[in-house]
């Protein structure tokens, strides 16, 4: 068969082009490693950094929590100020001399028993 006879020879010729190409790709793999693969690397590094948009300048948590803090304590010197402001006043009314009766308290929608009932 004619396969038995250029079998030999076709196997001396692979094996030939193998021994010829397997330097060449030491080298080529060698030049990537360390000559083009860096180069590659560093320019998609700097296209990355060319192409990402711009940080907005967003204010710090240590600002935020200062700001929550003042507003707090704004909001809670003015409950104690109206507090405040609420007993005077109502220690203002008791001073004037002028007594509280039974009789100005009353609810209207009183029966005559005088009790009140509730319209629920």
């Amino acid at each position: 068969m004619a396969a038995d006879r250029f079998m030999p020879a076709a196997n001396e010729r692979v094996m030939t082009a193998r021994g010829w190409s397997a330097p060449r790709l030491r080298r080529a793999a060698r030049y990537v490693e360390t000559g083009l693969a860096p180069r590659v690397s560093t320019f998609m590094n700097d296209m990355a950094h060319r192409v990402e948009p711009p940080r907005r300048n967003r204010p710090s948590t240590v600002m935020v929590m200062a700001m929550t803090g003042a507003a707090l304590a704004a909001g809670a010197a003015g409950v104690v100020m109206t507090r405040r402001s609420a007993d005077r006043e109502m220690a203002g009314r008791s001073d004037d001399g002028e007594a509280t009766s039974a009789d100005s308290m009353t609810v209207s929608g009183a029966d005559v028993d005088g009790q009140v009932h509730s319209p629920h």
